[in-house]
Formats: C-alpha cells, structure tokens, sequence
C-alpha cells in the first residue's frame, strides 16, 4: 500500500510498454524488455542480473494470470525512419504540443503540472501523475526516440495516455518527438540546439497554454 504507482495487475493484463496498437496484448520481447528495463518514476527496478532465459521464463509465467492471453499478441507497429531534428520540426512539435493540449496534462513546460494533471487516474481509478519531462532524459518505456515515438503511435494502456496513431502523421510524430527532448535537460541534443537558439530568438514564441488557444 505505500507503492506509488500502484503494481501492476497481471490478471488484467493491461500494459503500459507495448509495441502493439493500443488495445492490443504485448509481444514476449515487450514484456522481457520492460523486465530488463525497469521503469522510472517507479518502484519497479531493472532486473539486469536475471539472463535472458530467466526473462523468457518469467514472462511465460506472468503470461499465465490472465485468460486474455489466448487471444495471442498483437503485431508491433511500423516506426517510420526519423525526420531531422532541426530546430523547424521542434516549432511545429511545439505547436502541436499546444493544438492537441498536452500541455493540460503536462503542463506549459513540461513539469507534469497541466490543470488537468491533479485529476488523473489509471484503469484501476488509482491516482496517476503525468510525466514531468524536466526530471531526466530517459521515458518510462525506453531512453530513444524511436522508443517515445512509439509511446505516441500505441499510447500507454491503463493510464490517459492514449494512442495518437490516428491524429498523427509519422512526420508530425517525429516533429513532437525532437520538441518533447527540448523539455529534458540540455544534455539532449536537441536540448541544446533549442537553448542556443533561444538565446538568439528570446521573443519570438507565444507562450503555451490557454491563452493561446483564442485566435
């Protein structure tokens, strides 16, 4: 009871991590990178010592909790190769950052503090903080960016992030992606472009939030 968030409930079998579409199971290679992985912001640690056999077994048990596994796993989406991380596809990252609100939940600059964020639950009605992008440069489902496009195309299921594989274009995607890094520390590369650049452009963006949602 002192864990937050709360462990996960095998017998749902409901995942955050997942390469599948939302809705769909995991595939055995999700499940024993999460294992391998850990995840942060939680009390769930990287199980490094455990081999590769170990992880395979223990996803065959984990596997045995819930019924839903019959139905078998989903297919892994398709990552579409990355588009340039110019400081162009970081302004329309953050203008999509701004058109599809996600700065309600994660707040203007990315601390996990949006109006909305106090108001989150997860599928099982537990409270749940939206990530706060200042905190370190690694997500909960991976450290790449190919790992938080992927969070974007399948979402985090049990949790209010969903999938935006049908509001998104790849291209779009990669753009929210280069301006998300931006939030992190400026050890990102595309951290560091965005601050240089800012030093040089102090005036030039209208800040976001819900005074920019007037025309």
């Amino acid at each position: 009871q002192w864990i937050d968030p709360k462990p996960r409930d095998f017998t749902e079998a409901v995942f955050k991590c997942h390469s599948t579409p939302t809705g769909t199971l995991p595939t055995d290679n999700d499940l024993a990178n999460s294992i391998h992985r850990g995840f942060v912001t939680t009390n769930m640690p990287s199980w490094l010592p455990l081999t590769g056999q170990s992880r395979a077994n223990l996803v065959a048990y984990i596997k045995t909790f819930s019924s839903r596994w019959s139905q078998g796993a989903g297919t892994p989406i398709t990552i579409s190769a990355e588009t340039p991380a110019t400081i162009e596809s970081m302004l329309r990252g953050r203008a999509l950052f701004q058109k599809m609100e996600c700065w309600k939940c994660h707040g203007p600059a990315g601390h996990g503090n949006g109006p909305s964020a106090s108001t989150l639950t997860d599928s099982k009605d537990n409270p749940i903080r939206p990530y706060n992008f200042s905190t370190g440069t690694r997500f909960k489902c991976g450290s790449t960016n190919q790992d938080l496009y992927r969070v974007f195309m399948t979402g985090l299921d049990g949790t209010p992030m969903p999938s935006f594989a049908d509001n998104l274009k790849p291209d779009q995607a990669w753009d929210l992606v280069h301006f998300l890094r931006t939030l992190q520390p400026p050890t990102t590369p595309e951290g560091a472009a965005w601050k240089t650049w800012l030093q040089t452009n102090p005036s030039t963006l209208t800040p976001i939030g819900p005074q920019s949602e007037t025309p």
